[in-house]
């Protein structure tokens, strides 16, 4: 049998962890946007589910986290659409405390860059996302620099909105934006007029 005095020991190594955790966690909250008004139940993807870890996370409802929970978070989403998706962009958004509320914001990416190239775009050969398909997503963190910045940017801040920023569809030339149903050109990203009745209303304000 143990002793008492080792006994205790280890119950006060285990309270003085519990403490030491408890004090790293804070709460956190984090709003799916989906701008109802705007899209109109048009937009290609929806966002169905927040995760930290495994744990699924209530919209708008606050929940206890560590220093990392970037790191843990994902987010499911669905494909809407009656096309294959091969990327997806949300943003994750916080207001700072500057005197006009600006708003921080990040990327969480599905998929490679097709977005943002220029000219010419090659499909690669990564899989679409089928309509009526599901995904799990997360913000990359194998870039460590860019992870401890993003962190540092973070840490504190505690009210969080996550919203569709930008899709692009399975032939590389066509994707969504705002509210918009869009095509490359040689200028970028214009509306694409074949998707005029799929448009949602006026784009949406920050």
């Amino acid at each position: 049998m143990l002793s008492k005095s080792i006994l205790g020991l280890i119950v006060s190594a285990i309270f003085l962890s519990l403490t030491i955790n408890a004090q790293d966690q804070r709460p956190i909250n984090i709003k799916i946007e989906d701008f109802p008004q705007a899209y109109q139940n048009k937009e290609p993807v929806k966002i169905i589910g927040l995760y930290l870890g495994t744990t699924m996370l209530q919209s708008g409802e606050d929940f206890q986290a560590d220093k990392d929970w970037l790191r843990n978070l994902r987010v499911m989403v669905k494909n809407v659409s009656d096309q294959p998706i091969r990327e997806i962009i949300f943003n994750l958004d916080t207001k700072t405390d500057g005197p006009d509320g600006e708003i921080k914001r990040f990327h969480i990416h599905y998929g490679p860059s097709y977005w943002f190239r220029l000219g010419p775009v090659t499909k690669g050969a990564e899989e679409p996302l089928a309509p009526g398909a599901l995904a799990t997503i997360s913000r990359n963190t194998d870039d460590t620099k860019a992870y401890e910045w993003t962190r540092s940017q973070l840490a504190s801040s505690r009210h969080f909105q996550i919203s569709l920023d930008s899709v692009v569809f399975d032939d590389i030339d066509k994707g969504w934006y705002g509210t918009t149903y869009v095509m490359r050109s040689e200028k970028g990203w214009t509306r694409d007029p074949s998707k005029a009745h799929l448009n949602g209303g006026p784009p949406r304000a920050n």
